[in-house]
């Protein structure tokens, strides 16, 4: 991949990554879960089978 610009290190940018995902963790619905009552796709009702 090619990119104008100013070059970066490897070692920094990925630093720079990790800790921004790290701060973040807390508020991403993906690591800490959905709740339940807010979650869009609960299902409505059920199927029972007797």
């Amino acid at each position: 991949m090619f990119c104008l610009g100013k070059t970066h290190e490897v070692s920094k940018c990925s630093e720079e990554i990790k800790n921004y995902i790290e701060e973040r963790s807390g508020e991403d619905p993906l690591v800490k879960g959905v709740p339940e009552e807010k979650n869009p796709f609960k299902e409505k009702g059920g199927c029972v089978i007797a």
